[in-house]
């Protein structure tokens, strides 16, 4: 599948987890990719004025930077591992978020990207990760009302208080969610997608 037709495909499986699931958003697991990229304004509680080209997905100017927090929920839905990003891109035309993968690897996290139940090590905890078996890319699952997440953001803004260049909304912060009582793994995705009425099938096997 060419790459354009899978950012089509992909963006609108994205959309359906994330009405069946609130707080749950897929992010492109990505080995060249050098900062974090996103198209949702809620990653950003700190706007901070940019002017920057992103290769990669075409060439496209990015005006807009920020602190960012991911987390996700391990694989016994127990514990958040947390990557903070000090400077990642809002791209607003993109269709979802791209995690490089390289970043957090200098940290010590372990990516075990295969066919069958792939997921990475953070922290001492195992992660799982989706493999999309019809175009072979990797996503990872987002927690954006993390307990995590909502602490690094109250964080973020008390530094930039005082900061004339960066622009703060507290409204983007939102409150911790109830953490779930079963992994984010393919399956329970699955899972919810066909209680709703939404056929998997088509989407990712």
């Amino acid at each position: 599948m060419p790459a354009s037709e899978a950012i089509e495909f992909l963006a609108s499986y994205d959309v359906r987890v994330s009405e069946v699931m609130p707080g749950l958003t897929l992010i492109l697991y990505d080995t060249g990719c050098t900062v974090f990229i996103s198209p949702l304004a809620d990653h950003f509680c700190v706007e901070i004025r940019c002017d920057a080209a992103i290769n990669g997905i075409g060439k496209r100017s990015v005006k807009i930077a920020g602190p960012i927090p991911i987390s996700f929920l391990d694989d016994k839905a127990e514990h958040y591992v947390t990557y903070e990003s000090p400077r990642g891109f809002y791209m607003e035309d993109l269709n979802f978020g791209i995690f490089p993968s390289g970043q957090a690897e200098k940290i010590e996290w372990k990516f075990h990207v295969r066919e069958l139940n792939p997921y990475f090590i953070a922290d001492g905890h195992h992660v799982p990760l989706i493999k999309d078996h019809q175009t072979g890319l990797t996503w990872m699952a987002e927690r954006r009302f993390a307990k995590p997440i909502v602490e690094a953001k109250r964080r973020f803004l008390k530094s930039f208080a005082q900061d004339s260049s960066a622009r703060s909304f507290p409204d983007r912060v939102g409150m911790p969610e109830i953490r779930p009582k079963y992994p984010d793994t393919k399956e329970n995705i699955d899972r919810h997608l066909n209680s709703a009425g939404i056929s998997s099938c088509r989407q990712y096997h």
